[in-house]
């Protein structure tokens, strides 16, 4: 893993960070959603989400996979102000393990 020479930060997060999939429509089960809402899940990503918009300078530090999955969540920090993340991608992760 590359590290990037950046500003201090106030807290560093470890841990999981993966792509949320939930049904749009509540009146709708998962076996006959037509339509998935998405966003950016996992203990760690919350966590610094969180940190962020209390104020604090957070890095996000997280392997992703290598397809439109990974794209998302890689691109998580740059819509949190304050949350950075220097990661890496992981193009071997199984599916099961994808985000």
């Amino acid at each position: 893993m590359e590290f990037i020479q950046k500003p201090a930060r106030d807290i560093m997060v470890m841990g999981r960070a993966n792509v949320d999939l939930y049904v749009s429509d509540p009146s709708h089960s998962l076996e006959s959603s037509p339509r998935f809402d998405k966003s950016v899940g996992g203990c760690a990503a919350n966590i610094a989400a969180g940190l962020a918009k209390l104020g604090r300078s957070v890095d996000l530090l997280s392997k992703v996979s290598d397809d439109p999955f990974g794209d998302f969540v890689f691109s998580f920090p740059a819509r949190r102000r304050g949350c950075t993340s220097p990661r890496e991608r992981e193009p071997s992760l199984p599916d099961a393990e994808r985000g």
